[in-house]
């Protein structure tokens, strides 16, 4: 056989291992964010007394309510009804520190996470991993 040939067939052979072990180990990344999802700081509020809390709710189409206005001191709870893996990640893309607590992180469909606003002040979240630029949020806190 030409030694060209035998060298394309190599070649062929190593990049179709690389691919399917590439799509072996994906596809195991993402059964393990839809079957073990992890919830973050996941809030007992039945438990925490004299502690006002709202809730986001993340959908396909983005945050529910978008914007969102509340007392120093509440506790704001997001849960992911999108059907898909989300984030809530702090502006400015692609940093996202512009406030650093509401970095969460990734949290799978059915899942939550919360944190208090202690502070007065508008802070802007979005969904990082959403292709729709529109999953963003505002929370007002008086």
């Amino acid at each position: 056989m030409n030694k060209y040939l035998i060298s394309f067939l190599i070649l062929i052979v190593f990049v179709s291992a690389l691919v399917t072990g590439y799509l072996f180990l994906n596809n195991s990344q993402q059964k393990n964010l839809t079957q073990n999802p992890v919830t973050q700081n996941v809030p007992k509020i039945n438990n925490q007394k004299n502690v006002p809390s709202e809730t986001v709710t993340l959908t396909s189409t983005g945050f529910n309510p978008q914007v969102l206005t509340i007392k120093t001191g509440t506790r704001i709870v997001w849960l992911n009804n999108s059907g898909v893996v989300g984030t809530v990640n702090s502006d400015n893309y692609p940093t996202n520190l512009l406030y650093p607590f509401l970095n969460f992180g990734q949290f799978a469909n059915g899942s939550s996470f919360s944190t208090v606003f202690n502070k007065p002040g508008t802070y802007t979240y979005y969904n990082f991993l959403s292709q729709n630029q529109s999953q963003k949020g505002t929370v007002i806190v008086e």
